[in-house]
């Protein structure tokens, strides 16, 4: 199970998903046909969970934000889905974009931001041949970790939260530079900042820290105590 900002996901024991809650931004993936074909409709609220049919595999894993969804499948496909404002969802700019080629930032006043009502299979992971085991939705932003223990990233970044050393936000999963080496088996979002933990014990922390004044630093803690800042 997974619960976002106001919507629930439920994975059965047969692969299937089900989902309930609010559904204005499409993060419930069970959008009718009427819905996707008129932009101007706002997709409903779901009281009773539905089953959402936009899998064509078999589900083991769900993650979810604010208003987005993700779900990883037992073959370690990704799919997302719901409002992709701040590039959350990982899908890049639209296909008609003029500059869909030209890098992974963007701006807040990007237009070509829009949400995507049943679930989409990331293409960056299957085009570079990764197979994922973990997924994980914090508020605005999205990680994942692949079958060699690397982490990705995206979404909003304004409070270093993605760890890429900066507050730009991306379009597309990136892999942590920083964490390359660490072999990372379980990670975790918040509103503003993002944790990690590695296949030795060791837990990072990175993203908003306004009490030390500054934002986006990863921190190793270990033995409980912190043992260094990662150079981003």
């Amino acid at each position: 199970m997974a619960g976002g900002g106001e919507h629930t996901l439920i994975a059965l024991d047969t692969g299937d998903v089900f989902s309930c809650g609010k559904g204005s931004h499409g993060q419930l993936g069970n959008a009718t046909i009427e819905e996707i074909r008129d932009t101007t409709s706002i997709p409903s609220n779901v009281s009773i969970p539905e089953r959402i049919k936009g899998f064509n595999e078999v589900i083991v894993h769900l993650a979810a934000g604010h208003n987005h969804s993700a779900a990883l499948s037992a073959g370690g496909s990704l799919f997302t889905w719901g409002d992709s404002k701040d590039g959350r969802l990982g899908h890049g700019p639209l296909k008609h974009s003029t500059n869909a080629d030209s890098g992974e930032t963007f701006d807040d006043k990007d237009e070509n931001i829009f949400s995507y009502l049943t679930p989409q299979p990331v293409s960056f992971f299957k085009s570079n041949d990764r197979k994922l085991k973990f997924v994980a939705c914090g508020a605005d932003h999205t990680m994942c970790i692949d079958d060699k223990g690397g982490l990705y990233t995206w979404g909003l970044g304004n409070y270093g939260n993605l760890g890429h050393g900066s507050t730009k936000s991306l379009l597309k999963p990136k892999l942590v530079e920083a964490l390359r080496e660490s072999a990372i088996v379980f990670c975790a979002g918040g509103s503003k900042h993002s944790i990690a933990l590695s296949h030795s014990g060791e837990l990072f922390t990175w993203g908003h820290r306004k009490a030390r004044g500054r934002d986006y630093v990863i921190c190793r803690y270990s033995n409980n105590s912190i043992h260094s800042v990662l150079s981003l």
